[in-house]
């Protein structure tokens, strides 16, 4: 998703004037290097989405028309042929990636209700260990409460093998969502390495990618990194920004 500010400083007043005081100067700077400087290298950007409620698939599927139309939806082949050193793909000025995580039942409407509708393929993000729970310890574990709609309940086996069959790309979301951060050793092994494993083996296909709970910054390690590096090709944060080669 496109980057976006907001972060306040100071107390009350202080950091907004502060920041309105700084704005003009560092615009101005920026504007005269960007004039000087070369046209940055083309990246694209992964639009991360969670639960869609079934009222408002029609306002995504709105939103997935306006992206293919005016920044081009890669699929994620062409990232990672982008991420390999291919030449980037035609696929508009800021070509964007669709993420979901947790594994949520909307998931599967949101393939067939939206995405089928405009040839597009996504990324979802499971995790296998909270599959087979109960509705109200797995959306426990996700910091979600279950209700009444089918969304707030996870995917079946069934539903996440369907969505492969449909040719989107299954991830990993660690083994039961918790913080890798505060992991090391043996139960960073069990919630990166075994929820690859488990994907592979109920899927049987390989699983390349892999996306670390709650995405930000404080949320991973060197370690945990290191560990996904050996067992996955590709991991996917919630950092903000475009990626490039």
């Amino acid at each position: 998703a496109p980057w976006c500010g907001g972060a306040s400083a100071g107390r009350g007043g202080e950091g907004v004037v502060i920041r309105h005081a700084l704005a003009p100067p560092w615009l101005a700077a920026r504007r005269a290097w960007r004039r000087l400087a070369p046209a940055p290298t083309p990246g694209f950007r992964i639009v991360l989405l969670h639960h869609v409620a079934p009222h408002r698939l029609a306002e995504l599927d709105a939103f997935v028309h306006a992206l293919v139309r005016h920044h081009g939806v890669l699929i994620p082949a062409q990232a990672e042929a982008w991420i390999g050193g291919a030449p980037p793909p035609d696929a508009g000025p800021a070509p964007c990636l669709l993420s979901f995580d947790d594994g949520f039942a909307s998931n599967h409407a949101v393939a067939t209700r939206v995405l089928e509708a405009h040839g597009v393929k996504a990324l979802f993000f499971v995790c296998p260990g909270l599959v087979e729970l109960g509705a109200d310890q797995a959306l426990s574990r996700l910091g979600a409460s279950a209700s009444a709609d089918h969304g707030r309940r996870l995917m079946t086996w069934d539903a996440i093998e369907a969505l492969r069959a449909m040719g989107h790309t299954i991830g990993a979301h660690s083994m039961n969502h918790h913080r890798l951060s505060r992991l090391q050793g043996a139960e960073l092994d069990q919630e990166i390495a075994a929820s690859g494993e488990v994907l592979r083996r109920r899927l049987g296909a390989p699983v390349d990618w892999f996306a670390y709970p709650f995405g930000d910054i404080d949320s991973i390690s060197t370690p945990a990194l290191a560990c996904v590096a050996e067992h996955f090709r590709y991991c996917r944060s919630g950092v903000r920004g475009a990626n490039h080669a």
